[in-house]
């Protein structure tokens, strides 16, 4: 309308639309033009890859599939940079492929190492776009690893396990069992390094890692035992009382376990206030002047850790006679 020249330029038509052309001369009643049809076609729409997940090296590859897009499929790109550069360029490559959906070892292969897809899609005239693109990742194999040699340590308390060597993959979590073979009291530690903190122990436990590759299925690794130093227990001291002031004589313990790292002395058997460095079972005492309480002082037979007290003994010293 309000054109009333022989040319008519359009853009940004939304649909589908016919032209004419209204002509008149002088007076005369005016004719239509022949009528001429402009066909709309819609945007092309690319739409998006889908189907990329891991895989375990060797395994087949998963089926790749396009969705919403609008348009004909005119191939498919493969690039193993992630389409850093543009097709036709380095690592893509072009395959004449015009279905949804294609499975890529079928097409092309085993996938052997991470390789990305997308589609190529045109419809009508329109310009021809690229799809988003889905990537198949591959994995070596899951490794579970190697843990240090099984240790005894102290009762209660907390063990730095450093650490979990050659594995392959991602740590999910670990396991803490009272036994190696993990089928007694089994807890999951939702810990995700190669380093644990065990404890604070007061049983023997087991431990081990649990690793997977992605795509792969996942692997334990070696197992750990920390064993704990076994508790001393008392026994009782055997000695001659009463005795005669001046003189000596040889305490003795026994029925006991562990090792003595010290006598004590003490004359109201309540406090000991008197350290006598002596680590044997038998303590030489005198000349004697007063009553006094003796005791040996018990650890683990290794590794120093509790210490208890192992017994007590009461040497009574008569005056001399006048």
């Amino acid at each position: 309308p309000g054109n009333v020249t022989d040319t008519l330029r359009y853009s940004n038509l939304p649909i589908t639309t016919c032209f004419r052309v209204l002509v008149s001369n002088g007076t005369c009643p005016e004719q239509p033009s022949n009528v001429v049809t402009i066909t709309v076609t819609p945007q092309t729409v690319a739409g998006a890859a889908t189907g990329g997940i891991p895989i375990c090296q060797g395994d087949p590859s998963p089926q790749i599939c396009l969705t919403g897009e609008t348009g004909s499929i005119l191939g498919v790109l493969a690039s193993t940079d992630n389409f850093a550069f543009s097709f036709p360029g380095e690592n893509i490559y072009y395959w004449n492929i015009n279905t949804n959906c294609f499975d890529p070892e079928v097409e092309m292969g085993p996938t052997t190492r991470r390789k990305c897809f997308r589609f190529l899609v045109r419809l009508g005239i329109c310009d021809t776009l690229a799809s988003d693109f889905t990537c198949i990742d591959v994995s070596d194999p899951s490794i579970g690893g190697d843990l240090p040699p099984g240790i005894t340590v102290c009762r209660g308390i907390q063990y730095l396990i450093d650490g979990l060597i050659n594995y392959r993959g991602t740590i999910l979590y670990w396991q803490e069992s009272d036994d190696c073979t993990f089928t007694q009291n089994v807890n999951q530690l939702n810990n995700f390094t190669p380093t644990l903190l065990a404890g604070p122990l007061t049983s023997p436990k087991c431990y081990r890692a649990f690793v997977q590759s992605a795509g792969c299925p996942g692997v334990f690794s070696d197992a750990m035992m920390i064993n704990l130093f076994p508790d001393p227990t008392p026994g009782t001291i055997a000695g001659n009382s009463p005795v005669c002031s001046g003189n000596s004589q040889t305490l003795t313990l026994s029925g006991h376990s562990g090792n003595v790292v010290r006598w004590e002395s003490g004359t109201n058997g309540v406090t000991f206030p008197t350290t006598i460095a002596t680590t044997t079972t038998t303590l030489n005492i005198g000349p004697l002047t007063q009553t006094t309480w003796y005791r040996a002082i018990l650890t683990n037979l290794s590794g120093n850790c509790t210490t208890i007290v192992a017994g007590t003994i009461q040497i009574v010293v008569d005056p001399t006679s006048v």
